[in-house]
């Protein structure tokens, strides 16, 4: 191969290998128990968890490997490159040396954000998300820009005052409509940017939508009439059942009512409780089943 430039260029060869690998940002958990969490966040300059490797020039950072067995291993080092960098891996199999290279360039951040908050996001009520910003470089306004994937309404601060070495703080206020499903999953993210572009960072978040109104109380069913004209003949007989259908003490009250066994005609009426009727024909042997859903009940 032969090349002439007067320019500076970078030279990438790419081959083919039979190995490939996965690999997450971590830093060590702050929680009662030791070990390590993934980053949602891009890592803080000067802190780092994994093998990096500059994207221009011939800078490396070693780190030191640790076989956590399955496949499975961690690499930590001492620091991250200002630059951009990206990630190498180097093995053996066998007599033969393989190299993997990532095929995405990270770069640092001096800019930290962070933010915590509850998992679990109750439709109709306000949840609100604290976070914070932080650097020991950067100094002004920062611009602040919070989203979700749910298309929620959502309020937050569009800029705020950092000074070097100290904490910036923020809230996100998050809003699921009352008629989210329970189950539904939210992803936040907040970024961060500093004065002139110079520099961003985010932090991803991630909640479940769940209705804290639980009922557990069982429906009531009350007779209220029963009449029937049997004869010998099926053909010739009808019978007439009213009941009542209540939510018990404390339940969120009876959203349906259907018949699970038995033939003829079911009205419904609604009031304070719900009234059920239930006329059936040509049957003089009366086996009915009514089935009920709560509005916010597993029965």
């Amino acid at each position: 191969m032969n090349m002439v430039s007067t320019n500076p260029y970078t030279l990438k060869v790419i081959g083919q290998s039979p190995f490939d690998f996965l690999f997450d940002f971590v830093e060590a958990s702050q929680g009662p128990f030791p070990g390590y969490d993934a980053l949602d966040t891009r890592p803080r300059a000067g802190v780092n968890e994994v093998a990096l490797v500059e994207s221009l020039g011939s800078g490396e950072i070693k780190g030191v490997v640790e076989s956590q067995g399955s496949g499975n291993f961690l690499v930590l080092v001492d620091r991250i490159p200002s630059e951009e960098f990206v990630v190498r891996v180097k093995g053996n199999n066998g007599p033969t040396v393989f190299i993997r290279q990532s095929s995405t360039n990270f770069r640092a951040s001096n800019l930290t954000i962070t933010a915590d908050s509850s998992s679990i996001l109750e439709p109709g009520t306000p949840f609100s998300v604290p976070f914070s910003a932080m650097s020991h470089e950067i100094e002004g306004n920062i611009s602040i820009r919070a989203t979700n994937n749910q298309g929620f309404d959502l309020a937050s601060p569009t800029s705020l005052f950092l000074e070097a070495g100290n904490r910036a703080n923020g809230t996100v206020t998050l809003s699921a409509p009352l008629n989210t499903p329970s189950g539904t999953d939210v992803t936040l993210t907040i970024e961060a940017e500093a004065p002139g572009g110079q520099d961003t960072n985010y932090v991803v978040m991630r909640f479940s939508v769940f209705n804290t109104v639980t009922d557990f109380a069982p429906p009531v069913c009350k007779l209220l009439s029963l009449q029937s004209t049997c004869s010998d003949s099926c053909s010739s007989s009808m019978w007439e059942l009213s009941v009542q259908v209540t939510d018990g003490e404390g339940g969120s009250g009876v959203d349906s009512v259907t018949l699970r066994q038995g033939n003829g005609t079911l009205n419904t009426i609604h009031a304070n409780s719900l009234s059920t009727k239930v006329i059936q024909e040509s049957l003089c042997l009366i086996v009915v089943v009514l089935g009920q859903i709560m509005k916010a009940a597993i029965i």
